[in-house]
């Protein structure tokens, strides 16, 4: 085993087990788009200096332009783009979202944190529908739905140690209490309580999200359906477990364990096998049009 994909497997738990049902070409192809991604957000969580940080991420903008680059995940990745036609734009909001968390973080709305979370996710979702040659828009745009409400998980099970490194992305909007600052959120049990209560509504959201994205999911070419379909399934867990118990965030980072993966992907083979006997219908009009909205410009 090489050391990106120990990598891979050590940072990416979740989707490097549903990558299991790729063919080895592709998940090769999928470990160049995860540790690019994972180089990207690592320079906006782990380096210290702001300045440093900002010009990092520039660089890669410009060797993204160029498509040269002298540091190699960057150059595979360039290589990735060129062979998929990965439309740039997608990239440089990736970097965005990350250039966006190099300041202090306090997102106002449910619109702002929509937008945050495309950049930051749903980018990565569409370029893995270029790896897997999906170019319909409507899928597409289920792809957003599913990045987005992975995202959004991800905000929900990580507040406390989000907060410790000044951001909060929880909405300002739906706040029920006085916000101060992180470090009276942190110490303050109450509105630790309350913010634990508002964070039912994001979960709702993103489990609306997920529901969406599964019926583009259930589209998908048969060979990368598990594999969505697994991966889906095992992020909206983390946050049916906090619906559970929502002040557990602030004592644990909350996971599934392997008992309930295993469950789960006995039950998403359950759900392809129904697939196959019932034709799944997506007549209706789209709830929300991301794809227009973060790329009609």
């Amino acid at each position: 085993m090489g050391k990106t994909e120990n990598k891979f497997r050590a940072e990416a738990k979740t989707f490097y087990l549903a990558s299991f049902f790729f063919t080895n070409k592709k998940r090769k192809e999928v470990e160049i788009l995860y540790n690019f991604c994972r180089y990207v957000d690592d320079i906006g969580d782990k380096i210290g200096n702001k300045k440093k940080k900002v010009n990092l991420l520039k660089s890669i903008k410009k060797d993204i332009t160029k498509k040269n680059s002298k540091i190699d995940l960057i150059s595979n990745f360039i290589n990735l783009l060129t062979i998929y036609k990965i439309n740039i734009n997608i990239v440089f909001h990736l970097i965005d979202g990350v250039l966006f968390d190099t300041n202090v973080v306090n997102i106002k709305s449910e619109s702002d944190l929509e937008e945050y979370s495309y950049k930051v996710a749903g980018t990565v979702g569409l370029m893995m529908c270029s790896l897997m040659g999906i170019k319909d828009k409507k899928l597409l745009n289920h792809a957003l739905e599913l990045g987005i409400a992975m995202q959004i998980t991800n905000i929900c099970r990580d507040i406390k140690e989000d907060l410790l490194i000044d951001r909060i992305y929880f909405p300002n909007s739906l706040r029920q209490f006085n916000y101060i600052s992180n470090k009276d959120l942190l110490r303050n049990k109450k509105k630790q309580k309350t913010l634990s209560e508002n964070i039912n509504f994001l979960i709702r959201k993103s489990n609306n999200l997920y529901k969406e994205s599964n019926k583009g999911v259930m589209k998908l070419p048969l060979k990368y359906r598990i594999v969505i379909l697994i991966a889906s399934r095992m992020y909206q867990e983390i946050g049916l477990i906090i619906l559970k118990n929502p002040y557990n965030i602030w004592e644990k980072k909350v996971f599934v364990s392997m008992p309930k993966k295993i469950i789960i992907i006995i039950g998403c083979f359950l759900k392809l096998i129904f697939s196959f006997m019932y034709k799944l219908e997506d007549k209706k009009e789209l709830k929300t049009n991301y794809y227009e909205r973060f790329l009609s410009t």
